[in-house]
């Protein structure tokens, strides 16, 4: 049975990761786990532009293509992480508000208008039909919901004490964005539930839905712990998105 390259690449670098502690200072661990995140959203990026392609030879149009605008978002993403990296590497850590969180919030808000352009027009004409379906997937990104208000509730004062008000803000936008991409995704797979389509989605969700589950510690704890074994998640993420949006490049886009 075939089997996609890139769960193979998470298995390995999971294990990698696991034994470099044993073997390598936290410095290393850390480039370590953001180059390989580099190369993740690199690989999501590029699966993105294979959807793009065979969408712009339905639509003829780029601007028309919900995929263009879902692939310069990831493209932005990889900015931001290329950036990322460049201020571990040449800084020594990051800074806690950088021309990366530009580019990432910038990548969200076209993420997040290209699954609302190829989303929205196909879960409203079929509302009626799967109502159900959509109620379904609300539940995780409510349930994200419920974790990010009881982390704002114990952590909110000392976090603005220790980081300030305006990182807290933007370690809890992240969060947020995560939730409203996650829940446009599902929407996506309650589309295709039990079809040949749906697997793409699916996966895709699921790395939104780890995307989120790594920006919470920041949130939480209040900042970057470097060489962390939740930094990992980032990587990992990319690459279940990568896997997804490879897995529906091999179909006929719809949306």
């Amino acid at each position: 049975m075939e089997r996609e390259p890139t769960y193979l690449a998470v298995i390995a670098a999971t294990s990698i990761f696991a034994s470099l502690p044993l073997y390598s200072e936290p410095r290393h661990v850390e480039l370590y786990v953001n180059a390989l995140t580099v190369l993740a959203a690199g690989a999501a990026f590029w699966a993105s532009l294979r959807v793009l392609e065979r969408q712009k030879l339905i639509l003829y149009e780029l601007l028309r293509a919900p995929w263009f605008y879902i692939s310069t978002g990831l493209g932005l993403w990889l900015v931001a992480e290329t950036l990322w990296l460049a201020y571990i590497l040449l800084v020594g850590e990051p800074l806690e508000l950088s021309a990366a969180d530009i580019a990432w919030v910038l990548g969200y808000i076209l993420v997040f208008a290209g699954l609302y352009k190829g989303v929205k027009p196909l879960s409203s004409s079929l509302k009626s039909t799967l109502g159900h379906r959509m109620k379904l997937a609300l539940g995780p990104p409510l349930l994200l919901g419920a974790l990010l208000v009881a982390a704002a509730l114990a952590e909110i004062p000392e976090a603005i004490a220790e980081e300030g008000l305006l990182v807290v803000i933007v370690d809890t936008s992240y969060v947020l964005l995560d939730m409203v991409l996650l829940t446009l995704s599902l929407e996506a797979v309650a589309f295709f539930w039990r079809g040949k389509f749906a697997r793409g989605p699916a996966l895709f969700s699921l790395g939104l839905a780890l995307l989120a589950v790594g920006d919470l510690p920041y949130f939480a704890v209040g900042g970057y712990c470097p060489g962390s074994l939740l930094d990992l998640l980032y990587a990992v993420s990319y690459m279940v998105m990568a896997t997804g949006i490879y897995v529906y490049s091999r179909r006929p886009p719809v949306i």
